[in-house]
């Protein structure tokens, strides 16, 4: 299971508007500071997303909560939104090259196949964010809210 923590914004029913802060590894890496995804981290700066997670607990907005998601749909939502793109770049660009196509027909082929890409992905996360399998799910409180 893969867990981040996060804290409740909004109760909708058994559904919550939890905000949660991106986080990098870092800390866990014997590089620490000294490799690539460090300065990526440095230059992203800690982004706030919120997400939508299912709960049975009763739970005010201010709770910080720890949420879990299955592995397996974490890897399968990554491949589907890094991979279609790819796969599609890499395809136009195949494909023009096979023909015999200029070098920048190449380019716009690969362009083109990105830009396909890109836009099943966003068809296939709108059904996604519709299934209850790929929401995270409240799994504790770390701290409840006082008013």
């Amino acid at each position: 299971m893969s867990t981040e923590t996060g804290v409740v914004v909004d109760v909708q029913g058994d559904h919550l508007v939890v905000e949660t802060r991106r986080q990098g590894t870092c800390g866990a890496c014997a590089a620490r500071a000294g490799c690539g995804a460090a300065l990526i981290g440095r230059a992203l700066g800690r982004r706030r997303s919120h997400v939508r997670a299912v709960s049975g607990l009763r739970l005010k907005p201010g709770d910080e909560v720890s949420l879990s998601m299955d592995e397996g749909r974490v890897l399968h939502a990554s491949m589907l939104m890094y991979g279609l793109p790819l796969l599609g770049l890499l395809s136009g660009a195949l494909a023009a090259e096979l023909l015999g196509a200029a070098e920048w027909v190449v380019v716009i082929a690969g362009a083109a196949g990105l830009i396909i890409g890109l836009g099943m992905v966003r068809r296939r996360a709108c059904r996604l964010q519709a299934d209850a399998r790929f929401r995270p799910l409240v799994t504790g409180i770390l701290q409840k809210h006082r008013d």
